[in-house]
């Protein structure tokens, strides 16, 4: 082959590299153009994206030392994992909102149209529609949150009023507290799921103090209204009261309940001294 072909053939080649070289350049570019608008789109939605960020990172430092074909690799890879990213986290948003909807429902809440919007929302998951299944995902979990903030703020409102009873009685409530404190700091990060936990268990714990106490005010009552009948004496009003105590307990009103056996007490304690004042008149008298 002559010189000049040989030139001919080298330059050709010489362009071919160009033209590649260009194409893989312009093909990192768009990857990375995507992959940033990826991760724009997934941290609307509060997704974490330091794993596609430190691609981007990676691609932006290979495109700027001309390395076009590491560029379009690491481009490439940062798109896929913000998708990925973001799929995840339109899972997730479901998957959280659906999760509302099943603890309302255990509380007696009507979900029906929740749980069919849920239904719509994976569906549009399916099809890789994530906006819509976003968007109804949202407003569902805007309107079971509703229901889940009523039910814990009546819950706090009872424990708190359980927790002022017990300290009455000289209980120690700070665990108790300190159930009733994390449960108001998990509603306010919107972990409903732990907050109704602590809550339960604090709940639980001072109404099962609370019962205790009361069970053994009651057998004490009982006891002297048993001995105040021996005398004679007219209980029926100690039993009233006793009755309306139980009642009381079984609401979780252990205000009441306790107010109810104070004054049986006190009904018992002075039918038991007229008892006794008439037993010492008939021994006088005699």
């Amino acid at each position: 082959m002559s010189g000049y072909l040989k030139d001919i053939a080298l330059r050709k080649q010489l362009e071919e590299k160009v033209r590649e070289a260009t194409r893989v350049r312009t093909d990192g570019e768009k990857a990375l153009a995507a992959a940033t608008d990826m991760i724009a789109a997934a941290r609307r939605i509060d997704a974490v994206t330091t794993e596609a960020d430190a691609l981007v990172a990676e691609a932006m430092s290979a495109l700027s030392a001309k390395d076009y074909k590491l560029a379009l690799d690491k481009a490439v890879a940062a798109r896929e994992r913000a998708s990925r990213i973001y799929r995840d986290r339109a899972k997730g948003i479901v998957d959280a909102s659906a999760n509302l909807v099943t603890m309302a429902k255990g509380l007696g809440a009507d979900v029906a149209e929740s749980e069919a919007a849920t239904t719509r929302a994976r569906e549009a998951l399916g099809a890789e529609d994530f906006e819509t299944a976003i968007d109804l995902a949202k407003k569902v979990w805007k309107r079971q949150e509703k229901v889940l903030h009523e039910h814990l703020s009546g819950s706090f409102s009872k424990a708190q009023s359980l927790i002022v009873a017990a300290k009455n009685l000289g209980r120690d409530i700070g665990p108790v507290e300190d159930l009733l404190s994390r449960a108001r700091s998990a509603m306010e990060s919107n972990d409903f799921e732990m907050a109704m936990g602590f809550t339960k268990e604090c709940l639980e714990t001072v109404s099962g103090e609370l019962r205790t106490e009361l069970d053994r005010t009651i057998l004490d009552t009982e006891s002297l209204m048993r001995t105040a009948q021996g005398m004679g004496a007219d209980i029926a009003k100690m039993g009233q009261l006793i009755d309306r105590a139980r009642q009381d307990m079984e609401r979780l009103d252990f205000e009441k309940a306790f107010n109810a056996l104070k004054q049986s007490r006190a009904e018992g304690e002075k039918a038991l001294q007229k008892g006794l004042d008439g037993k010492i008149t008939d021994f006088t008298s005699g």
